[in-house]
């Protein structure tokens, strides 16, 4: 599968899900998007990676860590 549509896929699988997830009130998990994704077997569930080609072009910053707060 081409690259730009595994990456669309990925965030499109991870907004929907999360979409439900706060319709629901639920805390968002970010494991639940990849459990249901009919292309986890292929991207051993890396969707950092899959969403870096979109990701690099857009204006929005993803970090997976926390500032310390003091």
């Amino acid at each position: 599968m081409e690259r730009g549509v595994v990456s669309a896929t990925c965030i499109a699988q991870h907004i929907e899900t999360f979409r439900k997830q706060a319709a629901g009130d639920a805390k968002a998990d970010f494991g639940e998007p990849c459990q249901n994704c009919p292309m986890n077997k292929e991207c051993n569930f890396d969707w950092l990676s899959n969403m870096a080609p979109l990701l690099k072009d857009s204006m929005v910053k993803i970090r997976m860590v926390l500032p310390v707060q003091c």
